[in-house]
């Protein structure tokens, strides 16, 4: 994994002009009313928005805040949806310095974030629930895609397990398009929310998984319907 720069990501950081857009702006006219949906759907306290999550990270980068788990949990309450991003004024990705400063601080104690790191390492899924159902919608396909092939299709965790039809869409597609495609017997995790949750290097742990699992199927293209 690339080294962090924590200097540049301090200072990308200081861009946050604290004008709060990220947290309620209105457009009327595209529907929706307010940016951020953690800040809409909770108690809308100031560090469940960007800004006040932004202040939390500069605070437990200089040292000035503890790494406890009530200050971690402003930095994980966050879906990384990007809103954000697209409306702040300042020359920087608020989403991705979030993502970075997680990586940073990867320390701090947070109980989510390492069970879910522990599931994927273990289990390959992410997910609370049984993965054992995880490919069943293949049975669903009206055929039997192989397990080797110049194409594998990638489907993962959430598309087999919580968005099935995603899947079926998409390999029923590929069948339409006279694409010859494989799909995995035991697809491992692509360990994306490790990434997003600062835990890189068990995330380079897993790519390694992942990578050979492709390579044993023979596949010169791979297409996603995961992360």
């Amino acid at each position: 994994m690339t080294e962090i720069d924590v200097d540049e990501l301090m200072e990308n950081l200081a861009q946050c002009r604290r004008c709060g857009i990220c947290r309620d702006a209105v457009y009327e006219d595209m529907g929706f009313d307010g940016i951020c949906p953690v800040w809409k759907n909770t108690a809308g306290f100031e560090t469940s928005f960007m800004r006040g999550k932004l202040m939390i990270a500069i605070a437990l980068l200089e040292g000035r805040l503890e790494k406890t788990e009530d200050n971690a949990e402003a930095l994980y309450s966050c879906s990384l949806c990007g809103n954000c991003t697209e409306i702040c004024a300042a020359e920087f990705d608020p989403r991705k310095s979030l993502e970075l400063v997680r990586a940073v601080l990867s320390d701090i104690p947070n109980e989510v974030r390492d069970g879910i790191a522990e599931r994927i390492l273990t289990t390959n899924n992410p997910y609370v629930t049984d993965k054992k159902g995880k490919r069943d919608w293949v049975a669903e396909l009206g055929f039997e895609p192989p397990t080797k092939a110049d194409t594998l299709y990638y489907f993962g965790c959430t598309a087999g397990m919580k968005l099935p039809e995603t899947a079926k869409a998409a390999a029923r597609l590929l069948k339409a398009a006279g694409i010859e495609f494989a799909v995995l017997e035991d697809e491992p995790c692509c360990g994306s929310v490790m990434i997003r949750t600062g835990r890189l290097h068990d995330a380079e742990e897993n790519a390694r998984k992942v990578l050979a699992s492709i390579q044993e199927s023979g596949a010169k293209t791979v297409l996603v319907s995961c992360a």
